[in-house]
C-alpha cells in the first residue's frame, strides 16, 4: 500500500475515533467540553501519532529505512505520547491552581450561568 493509501486510512480511522469521542466518549465520562477540543484534537493527536509507525513502515510504502523496526517506533510515539499528556496535565493543573488564587476560581455563580454570561456579565442578550 504506498503511502498516500496508508495515510488516508489513518486519517479515516481518526476520524471515525473523532466523532465516538465527541459523541460518546463525552457522554459516558460526563466532562464539559464545549468546543470538542479534547475528542477531536486529543484523540486525533493521539491516534495520528501512534499510527505514524505503522504509516511510516517501509512495508506500507513509508521511507526505506533498513533498520525500521515497527513496533520499536510504536514505542516511541506512545512514551511522546504518554510525556505530552502528562505535561499538558500538569500544566493545566498549574494555570487552574493560579487561576483559583489569583480570582477565587474560573466558575461563574449558577444564577449567571442560569441567566445567561451575556447578561450576568455584559448586561445585554445576545440571542432572544
Amino acid at each position: 500500500m504506498p503511502v498516500r493509501s496508508a495515510a488516508i486510512v489513518l486519517g479515516a480511522i481518526a476520524g471515525v475515533v473523532c466523532l465516538w469521542a465527541v459523541v460518546t466518549l463525552k457522554q459516558a465520562f460526563k466532562y464539559d467540553d464545549a468546543l470538542d477540543v479534547f475528542g477531536i484534537h486529543g484523540v486525533g493527536g493521539i491516534i495520528g501519532a501512534l499510527g505514524t509507525a505503522f504509516v511510516a513502515s517501509p512495508s506500507l510504502g513509508g521511507y526505506p529505512l533498513a533498520d525500521y523496526e515497527m513496533w520499536g517506533q510504536f514505542i516511541k510515539q506512545l512514551t511522546g505520547v504518554g510525556i505530552a499528556i502528562v505535561w499538558s496535565a500538569v500544566v493545566a493543573l498549574v494555570a487552574i491552581l493560579i487561576v483559583k488564587a489569583v480570582f477565587g476560581g474560573a466558575r461563574v455563580p449558577e444564577s449567571a450561568e442560569s441567566d445567561g454570561l451575556d447578561l450576568s456579565s455584559h448586561g445585554e442578550r445576545a440571542y432572544n
